[in-house]
């Protein structure tokens, strides 16, 4: 709010840029929104019955069905119909709004946005669109508001707000590591090169040479700790340079996936931990994560291929707008490296209760519809392998337990 109607430019129509755009105009403010990217914009329920769109997008009975959908047809035929169903739930080419705003399915990947009013602000004249490149910003002669340079017109505004975006600031790893994670600051979608956005080439050569029986690159043990004039530090444990590891470090993080990355980084960590042992009153006298880390089926050739994944996705033209558009995909591919995935439960389609060890059990069919046609929650890796909790996961999904008889 301000007492004053202003004339604001707003720059990037993201997630951001289209709910500030639409909250400025209805504040009654003139409103310039710049458009680089086009997307299609989607409502938080949609349809008839106000399904929530993440139930629409994010559940593994949604995720089958385009696998399945997928299947022999070409990359280009893909993105075809990947414009086909955004267009039609968002209620047609946002270019019958604006022109400013229209989608080319041929440019490339599909762009979204979800935003209740950004559309309807649009078509009401409250936001103008400018399809343009903004080229510099001065200040008005007048001496109130500055002047915005476009590619093919100038326009004067009170205001500017930057909805473009966030630049990773990774400049506190040293030198070496930055290099090894080719680090790059300006690339806003894909910064880093980790494997699963999780490992670093030499962390997963580590884990390679484990997981295969031979020794690890840098020594048996790891790397001893040390300070900063060179002496080993006592009772403190480290990880060398090339056992780090990232969690949440990619652009469109989801709870399920930060959490299941975290989950798979501490179980190398413990499992190096207690191999090594406590030594001198529980301190650890050296380190050597994840050195004893069981990678099963770990092999140098899925490393090089994951790798080499990351930077297609950095060097692809164009550019997706998330590096990793496939929640559950992902979210399953991690679970299974954790054992956590709860296969045992989504396979049981016929009637009856399924027990939960001494929890008590639960109706067998209600369980898997849950899991399979639900959206995808953190909850559901809490039923399988270590650090389970299924009666968090079971009231996070509403379902009745019944009780073990004495």
């Amino acid at each position: 709010k301000h007492p004053q109607k202003l004339r604001v430019l707003v720059l990037g129509n993201g997630f951001s840029g289209a709910d500030i755009a639409a909250e400025l105009a209805a504040h009654g403010h003139a409103v310039a929104n710049a458009v680089r990217r086009p997307a299609y914009f989607l409502k938080r329920f949609l349809g008839e019955r106000k399904t929530p769109i993440d139930l629409l997008f994010y559940s593994r009975a949604n995720h089958h069905r385009n696998s399945q959908s997928a299947k022999g047809n070409d990359e280009k035929q893909q993105l075809i119909e990947r414009h086909k169903t955004l267009s039609s739930l968002a209620g047609g080419n946002p270019g019958g709004v604006d022109p400013g705003l229209r989608v080319d399915p041929e440019a490339g990947p599909p762009y979204v946005c979800i935003s209740e009013e950004y559309l309807s602000r649009v078509g009401e004249g409250q936001i103008q669109v400018l399809r343009e490149r903004l080229k510099r910003v001065r200040r008005s002669r007048g001496g109130r508001g500055f002047l915005a340079e476009f590619d093919s017109k100038r326009a004067e505004f009170d205001a500017m707000v930057c909805a473009t975006g966030y630049q990773a600031d990774l400049n506190f790893l040293s030198a070496s590591l930055q290099e090894e994670i080719s680090y790059v600051a300006e690339d806003l979608l894909q910064p880093a090169i980790l494997f699963e956005a999780v490992w670093p080439r030499k962390s997963l050569q580590r884990l390679c040479a484990i997981a295969s029986g031979g020794q690890a690159p840098g020594g048996e043990d790891g790397d001893q700790v040390q300070d900063d004039e060179g002496k080993e530090r006592e009772g403190f444990a480290s990880p060398a340079p090339s056992s780090i590891s990232f969690v949440g470090m990619y652009r469109g993080p989801y709870f399920a996936a930060i959490e299941l990355q975290a989950r798979w980084v501490a179980s190398v960590v413990a499992d190096s931990c207690l191999g090594k042992g406590l030594e001198r009153g529980g301190g650890m006298r050296r380190a050597n994560v994840p050195n004893r880390m069981k990678m099963t089926g770990m092999s140098q050739s899925e490393m090089e291929q994951g790798l080499a994944n990351e930077l297609a996705i950095r060097h692809g033209t164009p550019r997706p707008q998330f590096p990793r558009a496939d929640y559950v995909g992902m979210c399953e591919a991690l679970a299974s490296r954790i054992g956590a995935r709860p296969d045992t439960y989504l396979s049981a389609e016929e009637a009856g209760h399924v027990q939960l060890g001494d929890l008590g059990s639960v109706d067998r069919k209600a369980l898997r519809e849950k899991l399979w046609d639900g959206p995808l929650l953190p909850c559901h890796y809490r039923l399988e392998g270590k650090g389970t909790n299924a009666s968090v996961a079971l009231a996070v999904m509403s379902l009745d337990v019944v009780k073990k008889q004495r």
